[in-house]
């Protein structure tokens, strides 16, 4: 995945994991900036999830990125942003 800023948003995009050194050197030779190209897993479903599953994922999420062997967490949550705000306070 490589973010480019486009009018002060993220512009996230994805390539194919072998391509992304070759796309990530040919944007910035064009001197476009690039905030970070990284390979990411994308999910291709998500799950719902809200009320107290929501709080203990996101505990369980938080615990995992804590460790120190833990280089990187992915998942295939959604939660909206008034769940998101319910359960973070």
């Amino acid at each position: 995945m490589i973010r480019l800023p486009l009018r002060s948003t993220l512009s996230p995009s994805t390539t194919p994991p072998a391509q992304l050194h070759a796309i990530d050197q040919a944007l910035r030779s064009k001197q476009l900036p690039v905030l970070s190209a990284e390979i990411a897993m994308v999910p291709k479903n998500t799950v719902k999830v809200e009320g107290s599953d929501a709080k203990r994922l996101l505990q369980l999420v938080e615990g995992l990125e804590e460790m120190d062997d833990v280089a990187k967490v992915f998942s295939n949550f959604d939660i909206d942003a008034e769940a998101m705000a319910a359960v973070t306070g």
